[in-house]
């Protein structure tokens, strides 16, 4: 019911893939999981969605570089921009990005410069195979805060 007329989404979970049957990937909330056929049938928020949680983006390699699993789901629904990631990321980095992330939100920076100051943030203490698992997903042709039908594009930072 909360999600109705949401502009901003924010959910801290542990979140497991799936490879055989990708839609049943789920994220695991504290009243049991949410699969990506369930996130289907429930509004997405207008604006942003962040599912701080391992592998929210996974998906089997396809020529057009997969559908993002559940971050790309709620962006095929309406959600201007999703953060998502590809795979497991410790939650010390998740806790250090999200903290970077709305740090710069706060002071005013649009959803790309605020995960870029996000990346940046776990850059001098994690790995390439943590930071660059957190994609920033958005529907072609969404205006920073708009919504689109079309298929999503990953925006990748550096």
């Amino acid at each position: 019911r909360a999600l109705a007329g949401a502009e901003w989404l924010h959910i801290d979970a542990h979140a497991s893939y799936d490879p055989v049957f990708p839609e049943m990937s789920r994220l695991q909330l504290a009243g049991g999981g949410l699969s990506l056929l369930e996130w289907s049938r429930l509004p997405a928020p207008r604006r942003f969605a962040n599912l701080s949680g391992c592998r929210t983006a996974s998906w089997p390699a396809t020529a057009d570089s997969g559908q993002y699993g559940l971050g790309g789901l709620l962006t095929r629904l309406g959600a201007g921009w999703v953060v998502a990631t590809r795979g497991p990321i410790p939650d010390g980095a998740a806790y250090r990005y999200n903290q970077a992330f709305y740090r710069a939100i706060a002071a005013g920076s649009a959803v790309p410069a605020a995960h870029a100051s996000g990346l940046a943030a776990l850059r001098p203490e994690y790995p390439p195979q943590v930071w660059g698992a957190i994609l920033l997903l958005r529907a072609a042709g969404a205006a920073e805060g708009g919504q689109s039908s079309r298929p999503m594009t990953p925006l990748l930072q550096r």
